[in-house]
């Protein structure tokens, strides 16, 4: 049975594994009142881009597409927030017994500019993190903290 769900484009794996999961949108600027942004569009560009990319733990990611921030984007290893100007990037948070709020790495930014500093910041994590280690220790741990990965 894995084999069709497969064949017919219904991949498995996003739930577990040192990986991305399943990335988290709001409606955005196509359904509600508020949106900003078409945050679920960028929420597929994002999930299209990452998905199976092998990381020291479990990645996730949110587009919330506005301020209300309905996708919880700060407390995610990765999380955009729409403004009227582009996204606003945060970087490091995550949920769960100890809880972090994500740091702001960029504002106003457009796609293409999210994209560039995603990518870098994964590669860098990805390449000095422990294993096991989330990326909000690990940026706890990066002397500099985000200050350092801003440059």
């Amino acid at each position: 049975i894995w084999k069709e769900l497969a064949d017919a484009g219904m991949e498995s794996g996003q739930a577990y594994g040192k990986a991305l999961r399943a990335v988290k949108s709001c409606v955005g600027s196509t359904w509600c009142r508020y949106g900003q942004q078409d945050s679920v569009t960028m929420a597929v560009i994002l999930e299209n881009r990452y998905k199976g990319i092998r990381s020291p733990h479990k990645m996730k990611m949110g587009v919330s597409g506005c301020l209300r921030e309905c996708a919880e984007a700060q407390g995610k290893d990765v999380g955009l927030i729409a403004t009227q100007k582009g996204y606003n990037l945060y970087v490091c948070g995550n949920g769960g017994a100890k809880p972090v709020h994500a740091a702001l790495l960029g504002t106003d930014l457009s796609e293409e500019e999210c994209i560039k500093y995603i990518d870098r910041t994964l590669m860098f994590y990805i390449s000095t993190a422990k294993h096991l280690q989330r990326t909000a220790p690990w940026l706890e741990e990066l002397p500099g903290g985000i200050d350092y990965l801003k440059k």
